[in-house]
């Protein structure tokens, strides 16, 4: 068999080969001229200019034999190299217009520039895994139409002829060959990487297991000499002394006492409280600060319920003694519904049964003084009752301050908090006291400071440096002065503070050190209904009078004529 040569001369952009045989002095035929990354097919030149892109894509063949060996290639070229530019007419992505564009092809991708000098280009179409195609379907009746489909969209364009447009088609064809090809080559060579890799580890796990069975038979053969000299121990110390080993095997044992769980879902709060050795249920007290923190202006909270799985593994859990890492918890609404789920499952009403009659008919009343008869039932009932009950009432002043982002109202609230807080557990509450339960949760929160001795809520003072303290009278209710509105003031939409304006009376039931008033307006100026709802006012927009000048100031009319203290 005659020795072939080949000669091949290489630069940047392209690669010369000659290929001769001196033994025999005939060419060696191609069969495939691909030129610059594109493949022309049998489009053969007299000198051949061509790229080898990977192994076995150009095949080198004797004209007089079919079975001359295959060549290995090789991949050069310049992929910034232009090999077509021009403007396209190009269909809008969003706007769905057609817009003409200049466009560059590459090697590897096809860009379009905002003009025909830009350097910089618009955007880059990745021609890799792209289909090319042309005149289909509905668009057969658009003159020089073709298009790109590439893993994100579509892209549409018109040639300004056909001859440019086929030129454009079969460019961009050959380039998406092309680059498929390799990636299918790539991907092979990685794929015998890793089956490489793979080989090598299983050969090392090989050598680490016969390493570790020699030890796991020299660690036997080490545990079998201790536990014979154990048994030796064990059989004398048995035979000196029988009582002092049930002392130490009692020792050993595990107090069962010390690993005793207690549950939290359906057991009392009192009961609760004495399990933890706290004043208020410490699960209740994480679960309130948490939603008061991070949660109260999501929309939709306490309406949309949680994922009933999640809810029941909670209780699981919290029941076997376990804790919930409440910031952990991606879908919110299950922590809001867990809470209501607790607060269903105490065992008895927070009114108490031995004073929730009491409480429903005081309520039916409709005179102003049941608020004073209210707080005195309200003092009443347990002190856990009455922090459980303050805590919840703080989240729903807290919902309803950013009622605009939760879409949670003053009506929302009392359904969802007045059944779960008083209704008697173990028989359906008679419909005529679903009423009551939802006018209290509402008094509690128009009057959180009056049944709970709190001032208004230091987040909605945020310029007072001071903390508001309870005056040193022991009955708040009691009224100590009158005073008379010099000064409009509006409330910065909280529960806890009073709209007044000028020529209104007050009842002034607490002086706080830090010029905040407390108390309830008794007469309108304006001839408006009055409520019966206590508020905070700022001490100088008003001018405290004795009944006296009340008197007369009601029936002359007009400030001038009042005597201020």
């Amino acid at each position: 068999m005659s020795q072939k040569f080949f000669k091949v001369v290489m630069s940047y952009e392209k690669i010369s080969i000659d290929e001769i045989d001196l033994s025999v002095g005939d060419k060696i035929k191609f069969l495939r001229n691909v030129t610059n990354g594109m493949d022309y097919g049998q489009n053969l030149q007299s000198k051949q200019y061509g790229i080898y892109p990977t192994k076995n894509v150009v095949k080198l063949a004797n004209k007089d034999s079919e079975n001359t060996p295959q060549k290995t290639g090789f991949e050069v070229f310049n992929p910034n190299q232009v090999l077509k530019e021009g403007f396209l007419t190009k269909k809008g992505e969003n706007v769905k217009s057609w817009k003409k564009q200049y466009f560059k092809l590459t090697p590897i991708s096809m860009s379009y520039y905002k003009k025909k000098k830009s350097n910089i280009p618009i955007k880059s179409i990745s021609l890799s895994s792209a289909v090319v195609g042309k005149n289909e379907g509905e668009k057969k009746k658009m003159k020089n139409y073709w298009y790109i489909k590439t893993r994100t969209r579509i892209w549409e364009f018109k040639s300004e002829n056909e001859r440019s447009r086929d030129e454009w088609v079969h460019l961009v064809t050959n380039i998406c060959s092309r680059l498929t090809f390799l990636g299918s080559n790539q991907q092979k060579e990685k794929e015998k990487e890793k089956e490489k890799e793979e080989q090598e580890q299983e050969q090392v796990q090989e050598q680490v297991q016969e390493q570790e069975q020699v030890q796991v038979q020299e660690q036997v053969q080490v545990q079998e000499q201790v536990q014979v000299q154990e048994q030796v121990q064990v059989q004398e110390q048995v035979q000196l002394n029988n009582d002092n080993e049930k002392q130490i095997r009692n020792q050993i044992k595990p107090n069962q006492s010390q690993i005793k769980t207690f549950p939290v879902f359906g057991v009392s709060l009192q009961e609760l409280c004495k399990n933890e050795s706290s004043n208020i249920p410490i699960f209740f007290s994480e679960c309130i600060q948490h939603l008061i923190t991070n949660v109260y202006t999501l929309q939709n909270i306490f309406r949309i319920m949680g994922d009933d799985l999640v809810i029941q593994n909670y209780v699981n859990n919290l029941n076997s003694g376990g804790k919930i890492q409440f910031q952990n918890e991606k879908n919110q609404h299950n922590i809001a519904s867990l809470l209501i789920h607790w607060l269903k499952s105490l065992p008895e009403t927070l009114l108490t049964i031995q004073l929730y009659g009491q409480f429903m008919e005081n309520l039916k009343k409709t005179e102003r003084s049941n608020s004073y008869d209210l707080k005195k039932l309200f003092n009443q009932l347990p002190k856990v009752n009455i922090l459980v009950l303050d805590k919840v009432t703080h989240l729903c002043i807290k919902l309803l301050n950013h009622t605009k982002i939760n879409k949670i109202n003053q009506k929302n609230i009392s359904d969802i908090f007045g059944t779960v807080l008083f209704a008697q557990r173990n028989e359906k509450a008679e419909g005529s006291d679903k009423p009551l339960h939802r006018r209290l949760i509402a008094l509690l929160i128009s009057n959180h400071y009056y049944f709970f001795n709190l001032g208004p809520s230091t987040q909605t003072k945020e310029n007072s440096n001071q903390t508001k303290i309870k005056d040193e009278h022991k009955n708040e209710d009691e009224e100590i002065c009158t005073a008379i509105v010099l000064y409009p003031y509006k409330s910065n939409n909280t529960t806890d503070e009073l709209s007044i304006n000028r020529g209104d009376i007050i009842s002034v039931i607490q002086k706080n050190n830090d010029n905040w008033w407390c108390g309830k307006i008794i007469y309108k100026e304006n001839k408006q209904s009055l409520d019966d709802k206590f508020g905070y006012f700022p001490a100088n927009f008003v001018g405290e009078v004795t009944k006296i000048d009340i008197n007369h100031y009601l029936d002359i009319g007009g400030l001038n004529s009042l005597n201020f203290k």
